[in-house]
């Protein structure tokens, strides 16, 4: 059996994830579609499918607040079935009259050959970043590519910053560190709010490594996810997280860690960190995570 991987080429999560399947089960991919006995679509597009060679797509997450049933129908009819990556996405898909195949959820997984735990005090020290503040992460992208300014809502930046806001008028020595690119509308608010910050634009994995272990705390805000990924790898690290409920954060986090963003706060504890590292430890890349037998039965 022989997998083609269709994803866009934009160095975004989808690009490393299809380069560590390709990494990890070499045997089982191939870089040539003609050869191909099943086509996985890891970046969900309207694609003609071949009768005899099922196609796969993969749907990360929806943004309800930009549903549109005609392009998910135009998925559909090209898919021979769906693969998710988290059980609330499934939940969604199967509400929706447009996804009428069969959808797995298998889960993301988190390469333990790049994401470690490291001295939070040498990785502050490397980043040059102020050792008597409060350092919190966020390292997605968060504003719209059609003007960067207005927020990508699914994101949820402006939750982000309305609680960073809400916990430096309570500790008043909090620093943001943030990753990523589009992330004009976080900066202009923290300016506005004169909450200091170190941004760097599109640091390479090793060193997005070190901003996970600089963090004293990471704030996920989101409205919509599949993962997020940051969930996964804040764990691995044990990097000290909060998030809203979505994507795998049920599947991760204490109960305690998963919070109603714009009502609560909370400091996650020794064991919140260990629970948190425990259950992303079962989904490291060298497991059998049962995606082989997955595409073998289709």
């Amino acid at each position: 059996m022989k997998i083609y991987i269709n994803h866009t080429k934009e160095d975004w999560i989808i690009d490393r994830l299809a380069h560590e399947f390709k990494n990890r089960w070499p045997a089982y991919t191939t870089s040539d579609p003609s050869k191909a006995d099943i086509i996985w679509s890891l970046s969900p597009a309207p694609l003609v499918a071949n009768k005899d060679v099922p196609l796969i797509t993969t749907i990360h997450h929806v943004d309800v607040s930009k549903y549109d049933p005609r392009l998910y129908s135009l998925i559909d009819k090209g898919t021979t079935h769906y693969h998710t990556f988290c059980s609330k996405t499934k939940e969604f898909m199967e509400s929706k009259s447009e996804f009428t195949k069969g959808i797995d959820v298998l889960p993301y997984w988190v390469n333990r050959e790049l994401w470690k735990e490291e001295s939070k005090e040498e990785c502050q020290s490397l980043l040059k970043l102020p050792k008597d503040k409060y350092i919190i992460g966020s390292f997605q992208r968060d504003t719209e590519g059609s003007d960067l300014v207005s927020p990508k809502l699914s994101k949820g930046p402006d939750r982000f910053c309305d609680y960073v806001e809400k916990l430096q008028s309570k500790r008043g020595d909090v620093h943001v560190l943030l990753g990523g690119w589009r992330r004009q509308y976080v900066i202009s608010r923290l300016e506005e709010a004169n909450i200091p910050y170190t941004y760097l634009e599109r640091p390479p994995t090793t060193t997005i490594n070190t901003m996970y272990n600089a963090c004293d705390l990471y704030v996920v805000g989101s409205r919509y996810e599949g993962g997020p990924q940051a969930i996964l790898e804040c764990a691995i690290t044990k990097t000290p997280i909060i998030s809203t409920d979505v994507g795998i954060a049920s599947d991760i986090l204490v109960p305690m860690c998963i919070i109603d963003i714009e009502k609560d706060m909370y400091t996650p504890t020794t064991s919140d960190i260990e629970y948190a590292y425990i259950r992303a430890s079962k989904l490291c890349l060298d497991n059998d995570l049962g995606y082989i037998d997955f595409f073998k039965r289709l």
